[in-house]
């Protein structure tokens, strides 16, 4: 049975200027029957995220996927940036 998961990619902003940017993908590890719930949890993660992201200087990526998520790692819909909401037109950046 095929069902939604949350991705998620984490990248650290804290290093140095000179430093490649260091990002790393996951699955939250909860599975949900269809799109909607997903999306509902996905709200929820963002704003549990959301101070823990601007405390410690991070950029968070989320996406719900269908199926095996690996495949949508690298391609968010929302994104939590310097912990702001953005679409997915924003750059990382470590400066």
């Amino acid at each position: 049975m095929m069902t939604w998961t949350v991705a998620v990619l984490v990248c650290f902003l804290s290093l140095p200027n000179d430093a490649p940017t260091l990002c790393m993908p996951a699955i939250i590890p909860i599975k949900f029957t269809n799109q909607q719930e997903c999306e509902v949890a996905k709200e929820r993660f963002i704003s549990y995220f959301h101070p823990i992201a601007t405390e410690r200087n991070l950029h968070m990526s989320f996406k719900c996927a269908f199926g095996d998520p690996k495949d949508t790692l690298y391609a968010p819909q929302e994104t939590l940036y310097d912990g702001h909401i953005t679409g997915r037109s924003q750059r990382l950046s470590s400066s």
